[in-house]
């Protein structure tokens, strides 16, 4: 491509550390960086031919992390910090405007996030350990925030309509989390706190359906949502 910038660095005592950058698009900047000692690392970052002014930031003060991510269309963002150790992150962006934050400050974590469409943010924060989320998004407006503070526990999330809005706090351990919601402004909370061994699964299709789950101090419930009308 065109006019497009790329950094990989390497700070004091880092070593091992493999960096693949791929910039086929015009006027994008893509940012590899591996501090305070981080080694073992892998980072893989590809701007595809339709990209225009995207951002790329992958940082690592750990090790044995990995990162890959895939942008391709306009002024897209996305970024991963990793600090804790063996952790995975995947960002896909196709479309316009969109942001994707990963932040792994535990050990063990993986994170794959995938959007598609105009001006989605989606987010993933990693505080525990050995913890699994999978988010996607297709459409407009759409958000998406997942925080997993304990240990073990698993997120999924798929939005498919316009201005969907899903957030999940896990702040157990091996509790389950399944979102899936494809109509219009749809809106799903669901809060684990001091919990262990719950799973809650909420599915809604229709126009402004609206879920909240919130389980405190217990252990092995199960919960079931399913709204199809309005």
């Amino acid at each position: 491509g065109d006019d497009n910038a790329a950094v990989s660095w390497n700070g004091f005592d880092s070593d091992d550390n493999v960096v693949s950058i791929t910039q086929m698009g015009e006027f994008s900047l893509a940012i590899s960086a591996n501090v305070l000692g981080a080694s073992d690392n892998e980072a893989t970052i590809t701007q595809g031919p339709n990209t225009v002014g995207n951002l790329a930031l992958a940082v690592s003060a750990g090790d044995f992390n990995e990162t890959e991510i895939y942008q391709d269309g306009f002024v897209n963002a996305a970024a991963s910090l990793q600090v804790g150790d063996e952790n995975e992150a995947g960002i896909t962006q196709l479309g316009a405007l969109n942001l994707g934050w990963v932040d792994q400050s535990g050990d063990g974590n993986a994170a794959a996030l995938g959007q598609l469409g105009v001006a989605n943010f989606n987010s993933v924060v990693q505080n525990g350990d050995d913890n699994l989320a999978t988010v996607g998004q297709a459409g407009l407006a759409n958000y998406a925030f997942t925080r997993q503070s304990g240990d073990m526990n698993f997120a999924l999330v798929g939005q498919v309509g316009v201005g969907n809005d899903s957030q999940i706090r896990q702040n157990g351990d091996m509790d389950s989390a399944a979102v899936l919601q494809v109509g219009t402004g749809n809106t799903s909370d669901i809060i684990f706190m001091m919990s262990a061994g719950n799973s809650v699964n909420v599915a809604q299709f229709g126009t402004g359906n609206t879920s909240s789950v919130s389980i405190s101090n217990g252990n092995g419930n199960l919960v079931n949502v399913f709204q199809a009308g309005n």
